[in-house]
């Protein structure tokens, strides 16, 4: 999403990332209306929270492309949608731990990606509703259940298979292992990883599992399971995984001193703990500045996972659902919240606000763009605010003035933007400039500069993605590439 790329041999209709979104979300909004045949009053779709302007943008369009009519203000980030799912599932416990403002952790952990996002929340802010503020957002990792899975079949299956058919490991070629035994046994190994942590869990209820016999606490999936390779057919018999088996597969990803990612021929492995650092980094924390910590997606079910996030956040409440569904559904009951609200009351259960001040450097000092506390869209929807207290720092007959705009951010002033505008001339001291300003819903600052008594002056414009949430796009130059050759694609 949000990459100007095409595929021109696709179907019609296939052919971009927004198309296919479409689809998807077409598909969704046909089961939902066959489910029940009340009207849809107003729809909320959920978007990663390092989701750019550009991803945005794909987004709305995509679901336009589905027949849903959704505003900028639709798109709710999943980090905020499972913690407005759990804030309404658990208010008590939530209200009871947070008296104050807090630092919250989502720990997003599903099949295919590890999301993290840091927040400010307070139960009561300065609207007298519960605000959240946005401090950071880990950058893209690719880190999920299925690495875990695929680490499954390569270090404790594909050892079985060899055990049991009694073949030398030298005989199975990267070929064998990689394009045809892994796709084979795939879901077998996510079988008896989704068992094996039922069990645990079950143990830990009672209190024996931490003294128990690893090797002895066992997942079975009995059957035999057919491994077809080009030169001969292997079958896998009653597959078994223990805890034991299942820890040491666990170990390089809940690794809190080597957060790099190691990648083997056959798997990938990272630290769950690496994107869990970066975000806090970036927001400025330590993890025993955090308060509350919420875990949703499938393999945070995972127990070592959830001991693992525990021990990390030595200051801060865990917070967990008590079955296997709700944490899966939460972001989506979460966006039904929101959507509910937003029907009812027109705005949100949670107020965001920016966690910053951010503001103009000029050669007198700063002037306050945004206050801290803001409640967003600032100044409000569709609304630009104005600062009219700038001017032209000096004259030139012929020559261009050329006027660095510096935009910073807290009290530190902490640089988010810098860029130039060349004023024409001929252009006098003094003149008076118009600045013009809007940080939307989708946290981008939006920023036009003019010349006032000189409206036919081009002006200097910008948009700023994230300047408060510290959003790292590590595929730019990707993207760049992507770009050049859709140009070259189309002729353009």
């Amino acid at each position: 999403m949000g990459a100007r790329r095409t595929y021109h041999l696709a179907p019609q209709g296939f052919r971009s990332a927004s198309e296919i979104a479409a689809k998807v979300l077409s598909f969704l909004k046909t089961a939902a209306e066959e489910a029940d045949r009340t009207p849809l009053s107003r729809t909320v779709v959920t978007v990663p929270a390092s989701f750019q302007v550009a991803q945005r943008a794909d987004t709305l369009r995509a679901a336009e492309m589905a027949g849903l009519k959704i505003a900028g203000g639709d798109l709710l980030d999943e980090p905020v949608a499972a913690f407005l799912d759990y804030l309404v599932s658990h208010q008590a416990e939530i209200l009871g731990a947070t008296t104050a403002a807090s630092n919250l952790v989502v720990f997003d952990f599903g099949g295919g990606t590890c999301d993290v996002a840091v927040f400010r929340f307070s139960p009561k802010g300065q609207s007298g509703r519960m605000e959240i503020s946005p401090l950071s957002v880990s950058r893209y990792h690719r880190l999920g259940g299925g690495d875990i899975d695929t680490a499954i079949v390569h270090q404790v299956l594909i050892p079985q298979l060899l055990e049991q058919t009694t073949l030398p490991a030298s005989d199975l070629s990267y070929e064998d292992r990689k394009l045809h035994i892994e796709p084979a046994l795939l879901s077998v190994a996510e079988s008896l990883k989704i068992g094996l942590c039922i069990e645990i869990s079950r143990l830990q209820c009672f209190g024996k599992y931490d003294g128990a016999d690893k090797t002895a606490v066992v997942k079975t999936q009995p059957g035999a399971y057919p491994c077809p390779c080009p030169s001969r057919d292997l079958v896998l018999q009653s597959p078994r995984l223990s805890a034991a088996q299942f820890e040491a597969v666990l170990k390089p990803f809940l690794d809190t001193d080597l957060l790099y990612a190691r990648e083997t021929e056959y798997q990938l492995t990272c630290s769950i703990f690496a994107p869990m650092q970066d975000a806090l980094e970036r927001a400025g924390l330590n993890p025993s500045d955090v308060n509350l910590c919420l875990l949703v997606g499938g393999s945070s079910l995972i127990p070592e996972v959830q001991t693992a996030v525990a021990r990390y956040f030595t200051s801060a409440r865990t917070l967990t659902y008590e079955d296997r569904e709700a944490s899966q559904v939460a972001v989506a009951r979460g966006a039904a919240y929101h959507a509910l609200a937003l029907a009812l009351c027109n705005r949100s259960l949670i107020q965001p606000v920016a966690p910053d001040v951010i503001s103009i450097r000029t050669s007198s000092g700063l002037s306050t763009l945004v206050p801290r506390g803001a409640q967003l869209p600032f100044p409000g929807p569709d609304e630009f605010g104005e600062n009219l207290s700038l001017v032209v720092p000096k004259t030139s007959i012929l020559d261009s003035v050329r006027l660095r705009v510096e935009i910073v951010a807290g009290t530190e002033a902490r640089p988010i933007f810098i860029g130039a505008w060349d004023i024409p001339g001929p252009i006098n001291r003094g003149e008076p400039l118009r600045l013009k300003f809007h940080l939307d819903e989708n946290q981008a600052l939006h920023l036009e500069l003019t010349l006032r008594d000189q409206p036919n002056t081009p002006p200097f414009t910008c948009m700023i993605e994230n300047p408060l949430t510290h959003v790292v796009n590590p595929h730019a130059i990707r993207q760049r590439i992507d770009e050049i050759e859709e140009n070259l694609r189309v002729a353009k």
